[in-house]
């Protein structure tokens, strides 16, 4: 079919007519990018005449290019035989995206060229608009990412107090997902201020931080307000503190152990005294002590007192090897009392330290209803030395005593020696000087002022030791 010949011009007029009524870039154009009809968006933005447009090479006019626009759909069209064709390109000038159409119409022009319908549209809005749809996804994947993976409990709340969504923390936390249903009601019953806590955020419009007990963990959590859109919701974050608080109070058990082991005097009241320090911090069920060599010293404390007052295996084993036991109940004798005590669903895990000085053998026994974590091991094993080097002072210090209280004999029975030989020495003297004439007399006395001599140099000596004595009678006090 050929367009535009006698009866054509109507047919122009009328593609004019629909081509102009198109809001973007419009134009029909031959096989060799010669432009039959542009429309009025061009003819208008371009500042053209159509008659300074139409039947001129498209790439000239349109692009001030001697030949096709690089990436023009029409050539693509061409080389697969005229077949639809669509492209997006980027106008640098202007700044611009664009998509770029061809459309066969299945029409020959005057000249016997294949004609095409040529489309180009500003897709900018749109394409910025997807652009900032792909932002926003890839922003709110991010918060769906920290939201879902991070450790600490979180909840995002309306002002009623119903919770729109919890994470995968606090719906572990809680044993449930509590999503629809109200703060105060998702958590234990015993956590009474939650309800209180909430109340205040919603009068203050402030953080608002308090501490529960939620089952068996210790968290703060913070209320803090957030204005999200136009709405004001409240955001519920916690901090699991249990752990914290386990490691101080295994702090403060350790500095009230090494207080007692600065003033102790009696080991067996100190043995005593550590196994009640350590059995009160929490979930701590029982605390054995054993000091075996020179003597034999037990202690025990905690809920488990009444069982672990007898022989263990597990405690022998330490006292025999010298090597720190970490193990549970389920490896003791099936009839080991402490074992007996608790169900088969119930786990008690044993950390068990040795304990050594230079005349004793020892065993720290912990017994726990939760695992002993590494950390917890190494202050445990820490203790356990400061015990071993407490007991080591303490053994030299009785060392010290029995030699000086052997120092104060030796010098008591000195002293009593030398009164005895001084006693008969008087006597043997006075009879010598019966006969002054005698040789035998001046011997005896030449003898006895000798012995005299060697009375009063031990005497000096006795002083000097005596001076040392009080020095040391002053440091042992």
């Amino acid at each position: 079919m050929h367009l535009f010949k006698d009866d054509g011009v109507k047919l122009k007029d009328v593609a004019r007519f629909m081509l102009d009524s198109l809001p973007f870039y419009a134009m029909v154009v031959d096989e060799d990018h010669r432009i039959i009809i542009a429309n009025r968006k061009i003819i208008e933005d371009f500042g053209f005449k159509p008659e300074d447009v139409e039947g001129t090479f498209c790439p000239k006019t349109m692009h001030g290019m001697e030949k096709p626009y690089p990436g023009c759909p029409l050539e693509e069209s061409i080389r697969k035989g005229g077949v639809y064709v669509e492209r997006e390109f980027y106008d640098e000038d202007s700044g611009r995206w664009f998509v770029s159409i061809i459309y066969p119409l299945g029409m020959m022009s005057r000249e016997g060229k294949r004609l095409f319908l040529h489309f180009t549209i500003d897709i900018t809005d749109s394409k910025t608009a997807k652009r900032l749809e792909a932002e926003k996804k890839i922003e709110e994947d991010k918060y769906r990412a920290v939201f879902e993976n991070v450790i600490n409990p979180i909840a995002i709340m309306d002002r009623s107090g119903v919770i729109l969504e919890a994470n995968p923390s606090l719906i572990e936390l809680v044993g449930f997902n509590p999503s629809g249903v109200r703060l105060d009601k998702a958590f234990h019953e015993s956590c009474e201020s939650i309800p209180e806590r909430f109340n205040e955020v919603l009068e203050k419009r402030e953080i608002v931080t308090f501490r529960e007990i939620v089952g068996d963990r210790t968290l703060i959590f913070s209320i803090i307000p957030a204005e999200i859109g136009e709405e004001t919701y409240f955001i519920l974050i916690g901090r699991d503190i249990t752990e914290v608080l386990r490691m101080e109070n295994l702090l403060r058990m350790i500095l009230s152990v090494e207080r007692e082991l600065d003033k102790f005097s009696d080991l067996r009241s100190l043995i005593e005294r550590i196994s009640e320090n350590i059995a009160s911090v929490r979930d701590y069920r029982g605390v054995r002590i054993d000091l075996v060599g020179k003597d034999k010293i037990a202690a025990v404390s905690g809920e488990l007192s009444d069982c672990l007052a007898e022989e263990c295996p597990a405690v022998r084993n330490v006292l025999e090897t010298g090597r720190d036991l970490i193990s549970d109940i389920s490896r003791c004798p099936e009839e080991c009392m402490v074992r007996k005590r608790f169900s088969s669903d119930v786990m008690l895990y044993m950390a068990i330290f040795s304990v050594s000085t230079s005349e004793r053998r020892g065993a720290l026994a912990f017994y726990s209803l939760k695992p002993f974590d590494q950390e917890e091991i190494a202050i445990l094993r820490t203790m356990a030395a400061d015990i071993s080097l407490a007991i080591r002072n303490y053994e030299f210090n009785q060392m010290k005593r029995d030699a000086y209280r052997k120092i104060e004999e030796s010098m008591e029975k000195i002293a009593l020696l030398i009164d005895r030989i001084r006693n008969p020495l008087t006597v043997i003297s006075a009879y010598a000087e019966l006969y002054p004439e005698g040789e035998a007399g001046r011997m005896i006395l030449e003898q006895v002022e000798r012995i005299n001599s060697i009375i009063r140099n031990l005497d000096e000596e006795w002083e000097k030791s005596d001076e040392l004595r009080e020095g040391l009678r002053t440091l042992f006090q």
